[in-house]
């Protein structure tokens, strides 16, 4: 049923191999200009049916042209993926989470993208 490619996969490789490469680096600098990356992707599922039935009795015929019942659905969804430096522990080891500027800059993204969510939810 789904007939797309979010080609999240590709933005993991693309961006993981800009902030290796350091080719966003500033002259003079020993950070790379890059260190964390963001995408949004918005995917929407529409639904619908209809039910027409056609009556005919003795002295009378009902209008066929119309629909007698008819729903739709459409949902929208959203993923926020960032990609940046994970977070290290008192002796320098890795954690399994973003580090503070990253973890900063997803909690923003959450916050925009809810805010905006509602917003186009009122103007419906």
């Amino acid at each position: 049923m789904i007939d797309s490619d979010l080609r999240i996969g590709e933005f993991i490789y693309d961006k993981a191999t800009l902030a290796k490469s350091q080719i966003g680096t500033t002259v003079g600098s020993n950070w790379p200009q890059f260190s964390t990356f963001q995408e949004t992707l918005t995917f929407v599922g529409s639904f619908g049916g209809q039910i027409t039935p056609t009556w005919k009795l003795t002295r009378l015929t009902a209008d066929t042209s119309g629909d007698l019942f008819s729903a739709t659905r459409t949902t929208t969804g959203e993923i926020l993926i960032t990609l940046g430096p994970l977070a290290t522990d008192n002796d320098g080891n890795l954690l399994p989470k973003l580090g503070d500027l990253s973890f900063a800059q997803h909690i923003a993204g959450l916050t925009g993208g809810s805010v905006a969510s509602q917003v186009r939810s009122q103007a419906r």
